[in-house]
């Protein structure tokens, strides 16, 4: 729960950077003509899915996660108003076509001056969640390799013991 609150706030944190970088651009054409502004603000983030439409509902911009062939649009639902911050409790779920699941925030941005754009922005599960699922096979094989060596060694040391005992036997 506390991983799923954090991947929503990283969310709503983009959506603020996303706004933030349409704010600087001239009109709505910009977006078009100089993708790489909105797309900087997305390095580093492979499961994201980003789609700006214009005034109009004409896409502008459409991204897909690493993960996805093609981007597919994304549902535009209730979005927070351009004077409103985004919230944590302003993302909601979503069902990706590809399957699976995420979690989706939709606002509004103002471009030049103030031309509204839909920005909606998704994330198509989680890293947090990866790499607590490959933590959780390390350790599960760490454990599995400790509890065969555990018993390869009690039964080399019942295997000695053993010996000495029988030893005695035989003496007497």
């Amino acid at each position: 729960r506390q991983m799923s609150h954090r991947d929503d706030a990283e969310l709503v944190a983009k959506v603020g950077q996303l706004r933030h970088v349409l704010a600087g651009l001239a009109s709505p054409q910009a977006v078009e003509r100089q993708p790489p502004a909105l797309l900087d603000a997305m390095f580093g983030q492979d499961d994201f899915v980003l789609s700006v439409s214009g005034p109009d509902g004409a896409p502008l911009l459409r991204t897909a996660p690493s993960s996805a062939p093609s981007a597919a649009p994304l549902p535009i639902g209730a979005s927070v108003p351009a004077a409103r911050q985004a919230s944590v409790a302003d993302v909601r779920d979503w069902q990706p076509a590809s399957g699976g699941s995420g979690r989706i925030v939709s606002a509004v941005a103002l471009v030049g001056a103030g031309v509204p754009l839909q920005v909606v922005l998704a994330r198509v599960g989680s890293d947090r969640l990866k790499v607590l699922r490959r933590y959780a096979a390390d350790l599960l094989f760490a454990l599995c390799l400790g509890a065969l060596l555990a018993t390869a060694l009690g039964f080399a040391v019942a295997c000695y013991s053993m010996r000495q005992l029988r030893s005695l036997v035989a003496r007497a």
